[in-house]
């Protein structure tokens, strides 16, 4: 199986944006849903990388990071 790691400074920005963008999704489950739709729109059109991938949602979350 495959796995991706992510490493981070603890209580550091990527931490804190982490944790908002998680705590704005378990709060709001219409947004979830949104961002589970993307995430598998992005594999079925055969995105090629991990890093491409990460691309494509980067704007998505960008803007729930702007709401909260």
């Amino acid at each position: 199986p495959h796995c991706n790691v992510h490493v981070v400074q603890y209580k550091g920005e990527i931490w804190n944006d982490d944790l908002r963008f998680r705590n704005f999704l378990r709060d709001h489950p219409d947004w979830a849903r949104k961002y589970a739709q993307l995430k598998q729109r992005i594999t079925k059109n055969g995105v090629g990388t991990l890093l491409e991938y990460s691309a494509q949602k980067a704007p998505f979350i960008a803007e729930i990071l702007k709401i909260v």
